[in-house]
């Protein structure tokens, strides 16, 4: 009998133990989701107060090129970004303001303290003759204004402001291309000296005077010098390419 109340106690024991096994499981597992949910909301806010930005679109559209990057790293100065961007504009001029505001977010993100982005009101009288002396070009727009379409005018343009140098893109007419049209300007106002590239002409070629190809030597000239050479003569010292049309 003594033996079978021994049994018995120790079948109790046993299951008593289970039970006190399932409990402690039970509240481990409410103890370890509450500390789970405290890491995220610290992780969550500490992303939040050091801007820590992770870029999780499906298209990554806000995330700039690798060529982008190197160039912000290889600053040796103070890149500003003055943005003159007429603010609650509709649709699709405030969403390219949006876009326009994350992108420059990820330059001062690579910039690593040398991207300065400022975004200027142009409503204020002294900021749009800023803008306008500075190349930003006015625009008429048609808005909604108290139930009806009224025109007004907006700008929607940056500056780009290094070591003394200034670029400008006058309207930001999209965002296609707009990451290109700013880090080319970027690297014409990092770069120490621009090559100079000759252009044959003196048979009826197109050179850098012809008047019909200016806007094409526009954009050839924001990137490198040109010179307008004739093989008549000696080439000029200097020259680092020659083009034939």
């Amino acid at each position: 009998m003594e033996a079978v109340r021994r049994r018995a106690w120790i079948f109790s024991g046993t299951g008593a133990a289970d039970r006190a096994i399932t409990r402690g499981s039970a509240a481990s597992e409410v103890l370890g989701a509450a500390l789970l949910l405290a890491a995220l909301a610290a992780a969550n806010a500490l992303a939040y107060f050091v801007f820590l930005r992770a870029d999780l679109s499906a298209n990554r559209a806000y995330s700039i090129s690798p060529g982008t990057k190197a160039l912000l790293k290889g600053l040796k100065d103070t890149l500003t970004v003055k943005v003159y961007f007429t603010p609650r504009l509709p649709p699709p001029y405030g969403l390219d303001r949006q876009y326009l505001k994350d992108l420059l977010a990820e330059y001062k993100s690579a910039g690593r303290g040398r991207v300065n982005v400022e975004f200027l009101d142009p409503d204020d009288e002294k900021r749009r003759r800023e803008a306008v002396e500075s190349g930003v070009a006015p625009l008429q727009l048609s808005v909604m204004a108290r139930d009806k379409f009224e025109v007004k005018e907006s700008l929607m343009g940056l500056v780009l402001l290094y070591k003394g140098k200034t670029e400008t893109i006058p309207v930001i007419a999209g965002t296609g291309t707009l990451e290109y049209d700013i880090s080319r300007r970027v690297k014409k106002l990092t770069a120490q000296m621009l090559r100079t590239v000759g252009f044959i002409g003196g048979h009826g070629e197109a050179g850098p005077n012809h008047e019909g190809y200016a806007p094409v030597f526009k954009h050839i000239r924001e990137q490198v010098a040109v010179a307008a050479i004739t093989l008549d003569r000696p080439i000029p010292a200097g020259i680092e390419a020659l083009w034939i049309w």
